[in-house]
């Protein structure tokens, strides 16, 4: 595990839960966006996985 994934894993958790909890469809669109970038950027890091 890299030094970055500790971050990415506390991002990815905190806009799973604005997705699963809040109903306002405006913020859940971008918690999807921003929940993709982060797991992207996670992938990036670590492309054999």
């Amino acid at each position: 595990m890299c030094d970055k994934c500790p971050e990415l894993d506390k991002a990815i958790e905190r806009y799973r839960r604005v997705i699963s909890f809040i109903g306002d469809a405006a913020t859940v669109s971008e918690a999807k966006k921003l929940l993709a970038d982060m797991l992207a950027q996670k992938a990036l890091l670590h492309p054999e996985k």
